[in-house]
């Protein structure tokens, strides 16, 4: 059902999480005010060794569209720190990924 509440967790890497805020807070407004979703993020290593805690609350679909901003985010960056790496080299950038969080009992989406 899209209008039941939810919960779901992932994490992010610690040097990703700038992809994820942006400018001033900027980016992580957007996703909160296009999707809907609660958004918090967890303080450097809350989630381990190297990695934040990324907490999303709202209907299934809010942080479902929510999840989707912000990998678009990540992989965006992705894109560009290739590309400025790289600028001759025509090979793909490595993809990043936020996680599921393993450890946690809450509802927890994957990404391939």
């Amino acid at each position: 059902d899209g209008e039941a509440q939810t919960v779901k967790e992932v994490t992010l890497e610690n040097n990703l999480t700038g992809s994820v805020i942006g400018d001033k807070g900027s980016r992580i407004r957007d996703v909160r005010s296009t999707s809907g979703a609660r958004i918090r993020i967890g303080d450097t290593d809350s989630a381990g060794s190297g990695e934040r805690l990324i907490t999303i609350e709202g209907t299934n679909i809010q942080c479902h569209l929510a999840e989707y901003l912000l990998q678009c985010c990540v992989q965006a960056y992705a894109m560009t720190e290739a590309n400025n790496n790289n600028n001759n080299n025509k090979n793909a950038p490595p993809r990043k990924k936020l996680k599921a969080n393993p450890s946690s009992q809450i509802e927890q989406s994957s990404y391939t």
